[in-house]
């Protein structure tokens, strides 16, 4: 009898030991996909994730909008003022975009002072009128170096627009250029004709 019982409980004990590591173990993997999928100075999706999402959009058939959008000038943020300050204003930006948009939009960080936000199930109007909700807030607004940012952006939508989101991409970021080319501080939508593969 005391045996099993000494048996019952070295086997009691080892549950115990394989459940805390398990435990341990998912916790781990929680932290490092968490990790893997957000941007460490914003806390915004990041483009792997990004492309994710469009991606399963695609496959699934669901239409989605994008913005994509920088900020004007920043370099002459990060000259005069420094590349903490240049940092202070990304993460402030960051702030207003999910202030913005709507519950069910992803707000990513493509790179360096470049956005994207993710609109799910919506139209180039959506896109459009969002884009310039945060457009009016950052011109609104002193941001952390002392000084009203701008923003410029392009605006385009699946299927709509393009079949593929690198295509997608391609188009919103040729409007985005169009913006600062032709003053900044603006939104430009992609033009529906003609239609782009």
């Amino acid at each position: 009898m005391e045996a099993i019982s000494d048996w019952y409980y070295e086997a009691k004990q080892l549950k115990g030991a394989m459940v805390h590591s398990l435990d341990y173990f998912k916790n781990e993997m929680n932290y490092f996909i968490h990790q893997s999928t957000i941007d460490p100075l914003t806390k915004l999706t990041n483009r792997r994730m990004m492309d994710s999402y469009m991606k399963q959009w695609v496959d699934d058939g669901t239409p989605f909008a994008l913005i994509i959008f920088d900020i004007d000038k920043f370099k002459r943020v990060n000259d005069r003022y420094g590349h903490a300050v240049g940092d202070e204003v990304l993460i402030y930006l960051a702030d207003w975009m999910q202030r913005t948009v709507r519950k069910q939009d992803i707000c990513c960080r493509y790179g360096g002072e470049e956005f994207v936000i993710l609109l799910p199930k919506s139209d180039k109007v959506t896109a459009y009128l969002t884009a310039e909700r945060l457009r009016e807030k950052m011109e609104d607004t002193v941001s952390p170096c002392g000084e009203v940012i701008t923003i410029s952006s392009g605006v385009g939508a699946y299927p709509l627009h393009a079949n593929h989101p690198a295509r997608l991409i391609e188009l919103a970021d040729q409007s985005l250029y169009e913006a600062k080319r032709t003053g900044r501080n603006k939104t430009i939508v992609v033009s529906d004709e003609p239609r782009q593969k």
